[in-house]
């Protein structure tokens, strides 16, 4: 008996002795990795309203967002939800503005005016596409033969690939025809898998598709010339994103990381951190972009964070294109904020937050 009571107090003892030096660990060592979301897990708690001392952070959103727009003319925020109903953002209730129901949405775009959006949906290797227009709250199917597209110069203007019989040509979509009429640029167009973005003075971005395996090559197609050019040294993992009024591009690859351009791809200014393009906006001068507090050097980029295999813990930078000045204005530190595609508004800028989808708000103020 006095031998069983020995064996129990000792395996105590080692319990205790186990327990102690663990917490002691903790202490040095920190919160274990799931719970700062480097390798894909959420903090233990994100609020809806936080304040710090650089504003407030808000969720705005009643519901996981797919993405978002903001329309300046009237100062609203509409957004996506992952199946394809549209919900405007508002301090109370949110509006439904759209019942439609669009399965495996793709990727959105806004047209120049803020007014319309066209969208992909279904397979992504063949998607269908199709224009929401904000004013009669109406989706309008595109026909068929679109294979890929992007705005044009206006609300009513698209840059598009359109198939006809076994060609495949880059042509101008006039919408003010129904069906819409064709302008044809480029008769057998063989750019697949590729991303298009329109800029000012009829340049066209054509972007293949990023892959840390696979050097992407970035083109721009002058559309009264349609002379194409190379713009960046191929690089694996390469892609780009433009700002909502162009003046912008946030390029990311895994040989030079993060680099701010302008539209005709001269480097801003060199940047103190290292972020992806999808956590970057601008308004006026001033360049606002989400930073992951580390990055993990097992992560493959970009295809880990497009897949979220790894999540980050964000700061926040504001670059000053004027004055090249560039100030931490938000320490993420206990926020629990991954943030994609930021979009400023006035005095606010709204993100969606990767760890559980909603949409936010920080007051700049």
């Amino acid at each position: 008996m006095k031998h069983t009571y020995k064996v129990i107090i000792i395996v105590v003892i080692a319990i205790l002795v186990a327990l102690g030096i663990y917490l002691a660990w903790r202490q040095i060592a920190g919160p274990a990795p799931e719970e700062t979301g480097t390798n894909g897990g959420a903090p233990t708690e994100i609020q809806e309203t936080v304040g710090t001392t650089n504003g407030v952070i808000t969720k705005i959103s009643e519901n996981k967002v797919f993405d978002f727009w903001v329309v300046s003319a009237t100062n609203e925020v509409y957004y996506f939800l992952p199946d394809g109903k549209i919900s405007l953002a508002k301090d109370g209730p949110d509006l439904e503005t759209s019942k439609q129901v669009v399965n495996a949405l793709n990727f959105i775009e806004v047209a120049p005016g803020g007014r319309k959006i066209l969208a992909a949906f279904g397979d992504p290797l063949a998607p269908q596409w199709g224009i929401f227009d904000v004013v009669d709250k109406v989706w309008r199917p595109l026909p068929g033969e679109l294979q890929n597209a992007t705005w044009g110069t206006t609300d009513e203007k698209l840059i598009a690939a359109v198939k006809n019989g076994n060609d495949l040509n880059l042509a101008e979509a006039d919408l003010t025809r129904t069906p819409p009429a064709y302008k044809i640029l480029i008769k057998d167009f063989r750019l697949k898998n590729v991303k298009l973005s329109y800029l000012p003075e009829n340049r066209l971005i054509i972007a293949e598709a990023p892959a840390s395996n696979y050097e992407s090559s970035i083109w721009q197609l002058d559309l009264k010339t349609l002379a194409l050019n190379l713009m960046l040294t191929p690089q694996k993992g390469e892609f780009i994103e433009w700002s909502a009024d162009k003046n912008f591009g946030f390029a990311w690859n895994a040989k030079d990381g993060f680099t701010i351009l302008k539209s005709d791809f001269k480097e801003v200014l060199p940047t103190i951190f290292d972020t992806l393009p999808s956590k970057c906006s601008s308004s006026a001068n001033k360049i606002y972009c989400f930073t992951p507090q580390a990055i993990p050097q097992t992560a493959n980029l970009p295809d880990d964070y497009f897949d979220k295999k790894f999540f980050s813990i964000d700061d926040l930078f504001t670059v000053d294109e004027e004055t090249g000045d560039t100030v931490k204005s938000l320490d993420g530190s206990g926020l629990g904020i991954d943030a994609k595609n930021p979009q400023v508004l006035g005095t606010k800028l709204y993100f969606i937050n990767r760890y559980d989808n909603y949409l936010y708000e920080l007051d700049l103020k």
